[in-house]
């Protein structure tokens, strides 16, 4: 079979090298090779032969062999010692990085698929290259875009497998002028976050400035993971014009066991966002944190627009009970102050005594509904020096109010 590939028709030689594909490389002969025997051995024949087969002036030709290298690396990378893989790289790599440069497009593209089957980092640097706006390759791409569009995304994507060192690499194919690109590095450099937790800050804090939504929101989930040191970069970046990718900021410094307490400080800006479900979802998750900054964003949110954002502020707030007392008691006695009526009702339902003078002030309230909610918040909190308050409550000119001040009293045993 040696013979047939070095055959000089183009069918027979191609038919050749896709058996290889198919058979592998201890089927092929190659385990011979893999158990230590010399290069010059006969069991590694098939190997020298697919090397000689990428100089060959027919592009399909070359493609095939690189092929066959990379399925011949995944084989033995599986079946084999990591020393045997090693000593496969050593002769093949070498071999495999000029044809990233080659004339032909598919045939770069087998050669960056066959160096991802045999991550080494001396292909990083020319796999790199692919990206730089100063080499040959760059310069043809943009005269023919969608011709070297595919060997660059999967250039970004095969870098992913080199570990921390690809990260400079990744970093220049940020910089790709095409957003498939940048899109397809970004995800590599998630991925390098998810399965190396490598601490890549500084390139995602750049992939944050790309004009692209779909790099941001990328690189918002790789900080998320990075935890508490990205927290500068998801806060500045509130002013995102995408929804999603400040919902991304959002939900990512929500992780209480990644960004730990400081997660509030994004959470507590995020009750601006211009979105109405941005800022619900800023308001539910703040409550674990126990944030002293909290209590007085959210009593803010009581006033928001939204009925929904309303009620989950309010629920926030009776989860961080005593610490948002003196802000709610300080908007009690504001009439300026928009929805005080809830904030009489969050009072009732945090049950602290420290509320009780504000609340019996709210009984005279011009306001009926801040009336209606006042009297009824004396009650859950069950102390008799409402009770005088109250009597007098009976007498209000609502009924609505006067019917509250007496289940109240009923509370009480009066």
């Amino acid at each position: 079979m040696v013979f047939i590939g070095f055959s000089k028709n183009k069918g027979v030689r191609n038919l050749y090298l896709s058996l290889m594909i198919a058979m592998g490389p201890f089927s092929a002969g190659l385990s011979g090779w893999a158990q230590g025997e010399p290069i010059e051995s006969s069991g590694s024949t098939m190997l020298i032969g697919t090397l000689a087969q990428l100089t060959h002036s027919d592009r399909g030709v070359r493609q095939t062999a690189l092929l066959s290298l990379g399925a011949q690396a995944a084989a033995l990378r599986q079946e084999s010692t990591r020393s045997d893989f090693e000593r496969l790289k050593i002769v093949v790599v070498p071999a495999v990085i000029p044809l990233l440069v080659d004339v032909s497009p598919g045939v770069r593209m087998a050669a960056v698929g066959a160096l991802g089957e045999m991550p080494d980092f001396s292909a990083i640097a020319p796999l790199g290259k692919l990206f730089n706006s100063a080499t040959p390759f760059q310069r043809a791409s943009r005269e023919n875009p969608e011709l070297y569009r595919a060997v660059k995304i999967r250039a970004a994507t095969v870098l992913a497998k080199f570990g921390s060192e690809a990260v400079p690499a990744l970093s220049e194919a940020l910089k790709d002028e095409d957003e498939q690109v940048r899109s397809s590095a970004t995800a590599s450099l998630v991925e390098l976050v998810n399965t190396h937790r490598i601490n890549m800050l500084q390139p995602l804090t750049q992939a944050m400035n790309d004009p692209d939504p779909g790099v941001r929101r990328g690189a918002v989930v790789a900080l998320g993971k990075i935890g508490v040191h990205a927290l500068k970069t998801l806060k500045d970046s509130l002013k995102d014009q995408d929804i999603m990718v400040r919902q991304l900021i959002i939900q990512a410094c929500a992780r209480k066991e990644v960004m730990g307490t400081s997660g509030a400080i994004v959470l507590n800006e995020a009750l601006k966002d211009s979105d109405k479900t941005n800022r619900f979802l800023a308001v539910l998750a703040l409550g674990p944190f126990k944030d002293p900054a909290s209590p007085q964003a959210l009593v803010r949110a009581l006033k928001d627009s939204e009925f929904m954002i309303r009620e989950a502020a309010a629920s926030t707030l009776c989860e961080l009970g005593r610490e948002a007392v003196p802000y709610l008691i300080d908007v009690l006695g504001n009439p300026g102050f928009g929805h005080r009526d809830r904030v009489a009702l969050v009072l009732g339902q945090i049950r602290d005594l420290r509320a009780l003078p504000a609340l019996v002030v709210a009984l005279n309230d011009p306001d009926l509904s801040v009336r209606l909610c006042a009297a009824r918040s004396l009650g859950s909190l069950r102390s008799k020096q409402a009770v005088p308050a109250l009597e007098k409550a009976l007498k209000d000119p609502n009924a609505f109010v006067q019917e509250a001040a007496h289940q109240a009293l009923e509370r009480l045993g009066k």
